[in-house]
């Protein structure tokens, strides 16, 4: 529901603003890929930050936050490299809509789990190009998901410290 996601912070803005004026309100972090209209149906709505757009939700944050996995970079490629393409697609998606903010990222990744195709060596080349291309997208706020290694119900291994808070390859 982005028209209501909108009125809801057209309605926190003021508030958050009162509370601290140097707060940033940040839109919530957006996949924004694999959607439920996919040939391979995914979990999120195509047309959420368009009708979140429309309704003037722009205007109640400061940063745009999104989030980028290298397992999408096919569908940014024609936009740009790794994570500037989708900084560059949802930058002309903003603009479209006359909205220009600063962008942020607040999960990017890569897992090591052999067994799914990662390795010590591609995640910890992935740290590197993940912040050199975030640099040259000028994002303002970039965050490594995850810190530690979840086993638990969560098929890959993100972390850049391994599940027993040992570091990885990557983290160093």
């Amino acid at each position: 529901n982005g028209a209501g996601y909108a009125d809801l912070l057209r309605q926190a803005w003021p508030v958050i603003k009162a509370a601290s004026r140097n707060a940033k309100v940040l839109i919530g972090g957006l996949a924004y890929e694999h959607f439920e209209d996919d040939p391979v149906p995914g979990f999120y709505v195509r047309h959420f930050l368009d009708d979140f757009l429309a309704a003037g939700g722009g205007q109640y944050i400061d940063l745009f936050n999104f989030h980028y996995y290298p397992n999408w970079e096919e569908r940014w490629a024609p936009y740009g490299q790794g994570v500037i393409g989708k900084a560059s697609f949802l930058s002309d998606k903003l603009a479209s809509y006359g909205v220009s903010k600063p962008m942020a990222c607040t999960e990017i990744g890569a897992h090591n789990d052999a067994s799914r195709g990662g390795s010590d060596g591609l995640q910890s080349r992935y740290v590197v190009q993940a912040f050199a291309r975030s640099m040259a997208a000028d994002l303002r706020i970039v965050n490594w998901f995850a810190l530690r290694d979840v086993t638990e119900g969560f098929p890959y291994l993100y972390g850049l410290l391994d599940a027993d808070y040992h570091p990885k390859y990557a983290y160093y």
